[in-house]
């Protein structure tokens, strides 16, 4: 008796942009290494790091390549060169258990993308942990999340992510993504961010820098971008 044909199993492209992500990028490609799902391709689209960042990459066996131009840019790049089938972007501060792809994976069945949460590890002062908080119980609102692992022909068909943003790109997306008819489900999958501010001072910061994007990112899509004004 002839032997069975075994499915193929899909290869998922991981595309992760990074600037000066030496003290998180190792983490997160090991984390990416430790899935319990093969074949995976880990991307790495460097903006020009001044630090140690592409070669912690290549140590943990990353594909790195360069470009300029924010983070969306980064991101459209890396999904050009990817082989897989599927994509999943992921933030160079994220780091996850060994299950994540593969509860993606069993999500896809009949939808053309999936929701990924992401929780942030509580750490820092006590008012910055009370604002994790916060944005740990928004993670779980259903209008403060976005596909992030979604089929390549159907981000391709989209056009990519929009190279205007660099904050709020993922919403942007998300939202094109369903005026265009695509289905979405929950992974149930959840990701860690380590990179939060560890002070109220940082928070403000960071969010007075990503204001112009976001700013554009709202007026695209304002009703949908109303939860997302502290991102």
């Amino acid at each position: 008796m002839a032997n069975a044909i075994q499915p193929k199993t899909p290869l998922v492209s991981v595309v992760i942009p990074t600037r000066n992500s030496a003290g998180t990028i190792g983490d997160c490609v090991k984390s990416v290494r430790s899935q319990s799902h093969r074949p995976v391709e880990i991307i790495v689209v460097d903006n020009y790091s001044t630090d140690s960042t592409v070669e912690i990459a290549k140590r943990n066996g990353a594909l790195v390549m360069l470009r300029a131009g924010g983070r969306s840019a980064q991101k459209n790049w890396g999904a050009k060169f990817a082989k897989g089938e599927y994509l999943y972007f992921v933030d160079s501060d994220l780091v996850f258990g060994p299950d994540v792809i593969s509860r993606c994976l069993a999500a896809m069945e009949g939808v053309d993308g999936v929701l990924v949460r992401t929780l942030d590890v509580n750490r820092g002062s006590r008012a910055a942990q009370l604002i994790a908080s916060r944005k740990r119980i928004l993670s779980y609102d259903p209008l403060n999340v976005a596909v992030r692992f979604v089929r390549k022909d159907v981000f391709d068909r989209l056009g990519g992510f929009d190279p205007d943003i660099y904050i709020g790109m993922d919403t942007d997306f998300h939202r094109r993504f369903l005026l265009e008819g695509f289905r979405v489900r929950d992974s149930s999958a959840t990701e860690w961010h380590s990179g939060s501010p560890l002070t109220v001072r940082g928070w403000l910061k960071r969010n007075l820098y990503y204001a112009p994007s976001l700013i554009k990112s709202t007026s695209k899509h304002p009703l949908y971008s109303l939860s997302r004004i502290n991102p």
